[in-house]
């Protein structure tokens, strides 16, 4: 654990809220990274097909849409969507009023898939953050931090 101390020869305190929250993710994306390994999807894979199925509704979904969603640059999105396409999670298909767009859905298979991850993913969430009540304290208050509304 990192310790919370002046640095008296500085004058500035080693391990402020914004290097824990940082140190926290890191850490957290490393421990989610090894999880999805056994599924052979990468973080960003799960991320965008979350995002793709937070998304998909009765309206067609795009790349940019999904990468705008996810805060991925749209090109990296294009990239993993493609791998998630070539692995038969996600269809990408001609956008039907944007030609230059893909549409996305998730294929059954992905629907499947996603729920493993996802469930892989609440394991980290309970090893890393412990009962459900510290869980809930933790979400909020990083709800608050980055300014994001349920």
């Amino acid at each position: 654990m990192m310790e919370h101390k002046k640095t008296e020869a500085a004058g500035f305190v080693t391990a402020g809220p914004g290097l824990l929250v940082t140190t926290a993710a890191l850490r957290w994306q490393k421990a989610v990274t090894e999880a999805l390994g056994t599924l052979e999807l990468t973080y960003v894979q799960y991320l965008l097909l979350h995002g793709v199925a937070a998304l998909q509704g009765d309206n067609p979904v795009s790349q940019v849409e999904v990468a705008s969603h996810c805060g991925t640059d749209v090109m990296l999105a294009s990239k993993h969507l493609r791998a998630l396409e070539q692995k038969g999670l996600v269809l990408r298909r001609r956008h039907p009023t944007d030609t230059r767009a893909r549409a996305l859905e998730l294929t059954p298979h992905g629907v499947v898939w996603l729920g493993r991850a996802a469930r892989a993913v609440v394991r980290v969430d309970a090893r890393m953050f412990g009962d459900p009540e510290h869980a809930d304290r933790v979400r909020m208050l990083l709800t608050k931090v980055v300014g994001w509304k349920e």
